[in-house]
């Protein structure tokens, strides 16, 4: 339980008293559990009239304004906040028609990415509450929901059948790129460079021959034509002492 500072008055006194959560002193902090907010409720929390910012990921709302830098106005990552723009977290199309908690249709490694999100935003960012709309009906799980659980455990089931990063044997050799994680991390991964993408994202322009390099998530190395020296065909764990390489301290390839 903690102290949400709220700004805006009446409304949000109203929304608190409809919980049966009244205001804690005279400053208007709210000791709060868990509350519930309509989207029309959430789409106020984006910083105006200095009231915390929110953003909702499958359905559960998380306070953000400790990252006012990033979720602010004008911050980089701005469009997620006073909404649940769930599908956009991965497949990197942030226009308003992925930025929704539509999740259907997507891939294994989408669902899975999802949850590494939902991971990172119970680690680092406030819970508040649930989002009533499509994935919660006041305080409960929707059927959409309790589908979107059942996606994701498939994925996670499938995953040891998947010809993934991380030290698997492979019979072709990658490209060197720089994988963005969930919370800005980054991690170095191989990435087959012939043939088609293996699932596609809406607003990137797809080669036919490229696989997954226009992945929104991956980006090239500076100084890359020194690195394609260094493409090793069988363990991608290997691909660890590209920042020796980056530094000038080239090692045996």
């Amino acid at each position: 339980m903690s102290s949400i500072a709220w700004g805006g008055g009446g409304m949000w006194k109203e929304i608190l008293e409809e919980q049966g959560m009244g205001m804690s002193d005279e400053d208007g902090d709210a000791l709060l559990q868990d509350i519930v907010l309509t989207p029309e409720e959430l789409a106020l929390m984006t910083d105006r009239d200095e009231k915390p910012i929110y953003l909702a990921l499958l359905g559960r709302i998380y306070d953000v304004s400790a990252g006012r830098k990033r979720y602010g106005p004008g911050g980089s990552h701005a469009f997620f906040t006073g909404r649940d723009g769930s599908r956009a977290f991965v497949t990197g199309d942030f226009t308003d028609a992925s930025l929704t908690d539509e999740v259907s249709g997507l891939s294994v490694q989408d669902y899975r990415r999802l949850d590494e999100w939902s991971d990172f935003y119970d680690r680092e960012y406030e819970y508040i509450g649930k989002v009533v709309w499509r994935l919660y009906d006041k305080k409960k799980k929707t059927k959409n929901a309790k589908q979107v659980e059942r996606w994701v455990g498939e994925a996670f089931s499938a995953k040891e059948a998947e010809d993934e990063d991380g030290g698997i044997s492979r019979d072709w050799a990658g490209i060197p790129r720089r994988l963005y994680n969930p919370g800005g991390e980054t991690r170095c991964v191989c990435v087959r460079n012939f043939g088609p993408p293996t699932h596609r994202y809406a607003g990137v322009e797809h080669s036919e021959d490229r696989e997954d390099l226009d992945h929104p998530q991956l980006r090239e190395y500076e100084d890359y034509e020194r690195l394609l020296g260094y493409q090793i065909p069988q363990y991608v764990e290997l691909f660890d002492r590209w920042p020796e390489v980056l530094s000038g301290t080239d090692p045996e390839p």
